[in-house]
């Protein structure tokens, strides 16, 4: 009986760590899953692994591939900020990961390639007074990886 293999969940593991190591010193708090607490500088690599495929079964010499999209969430609220400071502020943190994942395309060798392939963004009031901004992008890193 076949058992279910997979490089999804250490990918994210890794990418946990390089974003964890690539934001050292800054004021971003990085984390796995949905914090229960957003702080106001937060990046996230998200739980869901959304699409996710596999080649199916195989015996013997032929290769398994499974194409899989991690998800990070950067997310920032700042008092007494506009529209474009929350932007820009947004958009330096993504320019961070994407050359995290630039330098490390393989995810520590987990993965035969990663890249940021595409994104969502939204901004917004966060509280009724219009004294605090919100930001939130969404990254999605598409990965192949190589099951054996």
């Amino acid at each position: 009986m076949p058992e279910f293999h997979t490089k999804a969940f250490d990918a994210q593991d890794v990418l946990t760590a390089l974003l964890t190591s690539a934001l050292a010193g800054t004021a971003w708090t990085v984390d796995y899953g949905l914090p229960p607490r957003r702080e106001e500088q937060h990046i996230w690599v998200d739980e869901s692994i959304k699409p996710w495929k596999q080649d199916p079964y195989t015996e013997g010499l032929e290769s398994k591939i499974e194409t899989f999209t991690l998800h990070v969430a950067i997310y920032s609220k700042r008092t007494c900020s506009s529209a474009l400071e929350t932007r820009a502020e947004i958009k330096a943190a993504a320019d961070v990961i994407a050359s995290a994942i630039a330098s490390d395309q393989f995810l520590g060798g987990v993965v035969m390639y990663a890249s940021i392939t595409g994104a969502d963004y939204d901004s917004a009031f966060a509280d009724a007074e219009g004294q605090s901004r919100e930001g939130l992008m969404e990254l999605d890193i598409s990965c192949e990886a190589f099951l054996g």
